[in-house]
């Protein structure tokens, strides 16, 4: 959508203070195919677009948010049953955990989406790092795949700034925060 925006008003991306993006696949094999990431495979033209936009972006690639992942463990953490969140999430969580022990064989499920969430409230949590990021558009086998040029000599100016690492205690709490607070309030 951001892109079908740019493509009616490029100024847009003067206007943002930061774009987060959840996307790409750097060291990690994608999930939508070997090379790409779903988000950049769906729409690698678009994709490549935003990445190009020239606004401040922050990029969390699956390297990076699928360190996080919400065990049956931690189905005990939730908020109580008693709240409306608890109850749903209690309904929802354990549905999502078979499908991505049999596809990853993990015991759990990746919480992507809430990681960029995360990055987006607690920003210290987070170590990044500027470099050139592209994406393959018209591979048979790479379309949509993140192509990071960091390691060789690269003239390229950095467009991004690449989230290498991030503090999974304080990504947790903040998780526990919101949910906390969720609870109390519905």
């Amino acid at each position: 959508m951001l892109a079908r925006a740019l493509d009616r008003d490029p100024d847009i991306a003067t206007l943002v203070e930061r774009l987060v993006i959840v996307g790409g696949a750097r060291h990690e094999p994608g999930d939508a195919s070997a090379a790409a990431e779903f988000h950049f495979y769906c729409d690698p033209l678009a994709a490549r677009q935003v990445l190009r936009c020239g606004a401040p972006i922050t990029l969390l690639p699956l390297d990076v948010t699928r360190k996080l992942v919400l065990s049956p463990a931690d189905l005990l953490q939730l908020p109580s049953a008693e709240s409306k969140v608890g109850r749903f999430l209690r309904q929802v969580v354990p549905h999502a955990i078979a499908p991505t022990a049999g596809r990853y064989g993990i015991e759990g499920v990746y919480l992507n989406d809430v990681v960029g969430v995360a990055a987006v409230a607690e920003r210290s949590a987070f170590t990044t790092k500027p470099i050139f990021v592209d994406v393959e558009t018209r591979g048979e086998l790479t379309r949509g795949a993140t192509v990071f040029d960091g390691r060789w000599a690269c003239k390229a100016k950095p467009n991004i700034d690449l989230v290498t690492a991030l503090d999974l205690t304080a990504v947790r709490a903040f998780i526990q925060r919101t949910l906390a607070g969720a609870s109390t309030s519905a």
